[in-house]
């Protein structure tokens, strides 16, 4: 029996969460559907690869913004052409702006990652965005505050809330055995708030000087800033910047704390394979999915955003009551149950079906 053609459309293969969950689903799904990645903005910020998927690239581009733009959606319209796919799906802001402004005779699926309230810094993408929100099939969205999101933007698609995937989880280090290190993890950008967390950690290593904070992620043009922040704060030998991570779990799985001091989330796979291996997490409660996976004090703790003095408070809380770190640390590791990974694409292989066989109800035969 022939295969139905997924077109799956990303912005790029860079060093994230969103961007480490396309590759997952996209190499999962190829095991039922003939898959084909298409990769927007070419081959030069890829991270990750595709291991099972077919994989196309577009060159990079240079010259105008509005004429990179043009050619990146019209090269995207002569893959569709000879592709010929069933169903499109598309990941994060450029990739969904540009999905939507194409001709197509097949359903389009909109998988946000973010907060929607945020708009792209480029007009044209974040024009192009909300056009596609109201001219695609489906929007798939992590997080109960995305899905009211949408619910309240009288959109005319459906909507339909598909978590991340847990895909591979190592060994839970005994909370006893732990180091005294405190880790983050996501891109250096203004989002994640690194100087609140820079300087709540500056104050709590006052009391805490056992303690250090290492950051894994994309570093972009903001690493300097933040170094001097460090050094300004006198925790330039406590701050630790250890960049991208092909491994993350195995480098963080150590740690006694996880941090995430973040103004906006979607639902964020740094925070959920931080709970999966038993590290206590501290999170700001912003839009997004944090809510959705941290009870506070039960699985986590829970701070105000941009609330400095909180985020000291529930630091020292986990470094000084052993026993609520531990009870924390074993009713994090719960979200192994509830996200894993082959649930997660079967919910995103019946979601295709479906929206193909939607999308062709009544149709003449």
């Amino acid at each position: 029996m022939k295969k139905s053609k997924i077109m799956m459309v990303i912005n790029d293969l860079r060093c994230g969460g969103a961007e480490r969950v396309f590759v997952y689903i996209a190499d999962g799904l190829s095991q039922h559907f003939d898959v084909h990645v298409i990769n927007t903005m070419g081959q030069y910020y890829d991270f990750f690869s595709i291991q099972k998927a077919k994989y196309h690239s577009v060159e990079k581009l240079y010259g105008d913004p509005h004429l990179r733009h043009l050619k990146r959606v019209a090269k995207l319209q002569k893959l569709y052409d000879d592709i010929m796919p069933d169903v499109i799906i598309a990941f994060l802001d450029e990739a969904i702006a540009y999905a939507g402004s194409i001709a197509r005779n097949c359903p389009l699926i909109v998988s946000e990652r973010n907060d929607p309230n945020h708009a792209n810094d480029d007009e044209v993408i974040e024009v192009g965005r909300r056009e596609t929100y109201n001219n695609c099939e489906l929007i798939v969205v992590q997080s109960t505050d995305a899905e009211k999101y949408f619910s309240d933007f009288k959109c005319s698609s459906q909507i339909i809330k598909i978590v991340n995937p847990l895909a591979i989880m190592g060994d839970i280090v005994p909370y006893k055995d732990r180091k005294n290190e405190i880790v983050a993890v996501g891109r250096l950008s203004e989002q994640k708030n690194y100087p609140l967390m820079i300087i709540a950690f500056s104050e709590f290593v006052q009391v805490h000087p056992e303690y250090v904070l290492k950051i894994y992620g994309k570093e972009y043009g903001m690493r300097d800033e933040y170094i001097e922040l460090a050094r300004r704060y006198r925790v330039n030998n406590k701050v630790i910047f250890m960049g991208e991570s092909s491994n993350v779990i195995e480098d963080i799985k150590h740690a006694k704390m996880f941090l995430m001091t973040s103004n906006y989330e979607g639902l964020p796979n740094a925070l959920l394979e931080a709970m999966g291996m038993g590290i206590p997490p501290i999170c700001t409660e912003c839009f997004g999915g944090i809510r959705d996976l941290v009870l506070h004090e039960n699985n986590g703790l829970l701070v105000p955003i941009g609330n400095k003095n909180a985020i000291v408070a529930a630091l020292c809380q986990v470094a000084e009551n052993s026993e609520l770190a531990e009870r924390i640390s074993i009713e994090a590791t719960k979200v192994r149950l509830n996200f894993e990974a082959n649930t997660i694409l079967n919910k995103w292989r019946k979601t295709v079906i479906d929206t193909i066989q939607s999308y062709h109800k009544g149709e003449p035969e």
